[in-house]
């Protein structure tokens, strides 16, 4: 059988564990809000680039269209 620990030594443990526990899910939740950030970030980006390809279609399709005499 393994030993015992005593009252004493079996609530510091717990405490260690609650805190590894903690800091575990706190680190976890900061890679969570850290990825969506980037992904809103991303999400934006992709936005204004498609934003500015349109822009540049328009001013290209005014370019190529026949003037009028």
């Amino acid at each position: 059988m393994p030993p015992r620990l005593s009252r004493g030594a079996s609530d510091k443990l717990d405490k260690l564990l609650l805190g590894a526990l903690c800091c575990n899910a706190a680190i976890g939740f900061g890679v969570y809000l850290r990825e969506r950030s980037l992904k809103s970030v991303n999400d934006n980006a992709a936005e204004e680039r498609l934003e500015a390809a349109k822009r540049r279609a328009e001013v290209e399709a005014v370019a190529r269209a026949p003037s009028k005499p």
